[in-house]
């Protein structure tokens, strides 16, 4: 089953934070017998815990629309995020580009930014009032932490340095950070019972430690991640997802010329041809129907992913993890568990199996096309070329003296061999 993430208050909805209701730890052992002494000694004991409930519940009311706020913040710039990296990438093309696109990558860092600082909040505030083990174990805490781990992932998957905290960080060091605060998302959101947070954040390490190429830990959490599971950007009324306006709407964006030969023209939507077998492969619906980009003569090959203002994109996923435990096999030399994994994906849409490959080039070829048909048009293509080294070669291959591949960067920032 598909696990979706709150909503938050930003946008008018509850979150997963139980404000108002109290939370305390199980009374265990002596304890309960020192209560119930207590109980028949006539003393006021009880009435100290009510008050102690009081101020837990004033507490949690207090929290929760800021740890919420911060989680909110850690997503929230993701549309934005996903098509200007689909844009930098091979993947998404326009027929003028605007250079005020670069405007979304200032609002995504500072929205990073805050979450951290809004997550930093809900965390001191709770280690301040309550006992250290009810703090450690509380869902707020899970929260805020696993917002400000995912917060700290992007910056690191996306800068070269970012300014946190009047101190200039390099991109190793932001994912160092990133993968501190979701080891602590984990331990407390196991203690507090949120396997919503849970998950996320084993996903969210996986893929931060997969970043650092520490493939070992990197497969270990993949690994703990449930088949199912999905923690998505909402998009809902008045929050609309940009992909949609600027690709359907506003006919601004579509597929990168590279793609088009894979894209048959017809009057009803369909898929791109999977290159290696022939087929459609369903997870990158597109239709060209031979219209052109908005004031151009370019042709409009429309990605499908998202079609509606409220389509939700994906941050972490099962299959996102699957293909962690692919890659973790094939920097092993495990060329047979890595495409037994990756034909798993593939039979899931209909789509048939790999052969094994026989060079590690050959088998890290396949991981990129199913990295990029499986998280398309969810930001991970140029962060793939970029730890792979690839954007000079790719763009090079293009021929196409609008889209050189030298001095081309693969991540934003003076990043050196970006």
């Amino acid at each position: 089953m598909s696990v979706q993430p709150r909503k938050s208050w930003f946008r008018g909805v509850e979150g997963t934070g139980r404000a108002g209701g109290g939370w305390l730890g199980p009374i265990r052992g002596v304890q309960v017998a020192v209560l119930a002494a207590l109980a028949f000694s006539g003393c006021d004991f009880f009435d100290g815990e009510g008050e102690k409930r009081r101020i837990l519940s004033e507490l949690e009311h207090e929290l929760t629309p800021k740890a919420n706020g911060a989680e909110d913040l850690a997503q929230r710039a993701t549309g934005g995020w996903v098509l200007i990296q689909a844009l930098q990438a091979d993947v998404l093309q326009q027929a003028d580009p605007d250079p005020a696109l670069g405007l979304w990558l200032e609002f995504a860092s500072y929205s990073w930014s805050q979450a951290r600082q809004l997550a930093s909040v809900v965390e001191d505030r709770l280690l301040g009032e309550l006992d250290p083990v009810d703090a450690e174990s509380h869902p707020l805490m899970a929260q805020a932490r696993w917002a400000a781990g995912l917060a700290e992932l992007y910056l690191g998957m996306t800068f070269c340095e970012t300014r946190l905290d009047d101190e200039l960080l390099p991109d190793t060091q932001l994912l160092r950070l990133a993968e501190q605060s979701l080891g602590l998302a984990i331990e407390t959101a196991r203690r507090a019972g949120s396997p919503h947070y849970l998950n996320a954040s084993h996903a969210g390490r996986a893929q931060t430690r997969m970043l650092l190429e520490d493939w070992d830990g990197a497969e270990s959490d993949a690994m703990a991640v449930p088949a199912g599971f999905s923690y998505v950007s909402y998009h809902i009324a008045g929050d609309p997802n940009p992909l949609v306006l600027w690709i359907h709407q506003a006919r601004e964006v579509g597929f990168l010329h590279k793609w088009w030969p894979l894209v048959e023209e017809s009057e009803d939507p369909g898929f791109m041809i999977d290159p290696w077998s022939g087929e459609e492969d369903q997870r990158i619906p597109v239709h060209y129907d031979g219209g052109t980009l908005a004031n151009s003569e370019v042709p409009h090959y429309r990605p499908l992913k998202y079609v509606h203002e409220e389509d939700d994109i994906p941050i972490v996923h099962y299959d996102m993890a699957q293909l962690i435990v692919a890659e973790a096999k094939a920097v092993r030399g495990d060329h047979g568990g890595a495409t037994a994994v990756l034909n798993g994906l593939r039979g899931a849409v209909g789509l048939p199996p790999h052969d094994v490959p026989t060079t590690a080039e050959e088998m890290e070829e396949l991981i990129l096309w199913e990295r990029f048909a499986e998280l398309h048009l969810e930001g991970q293509r140029l962060v793939d070329l970029h730890r792979k080294g690839l954007m000079e070669q790719v763009f090079e291959e293009l021929n196409d003296p609008e889209r050189p591949g030298v001095g081309r960067a693969s991540k934003w920032g003076e990043c050196e061999g970006s």
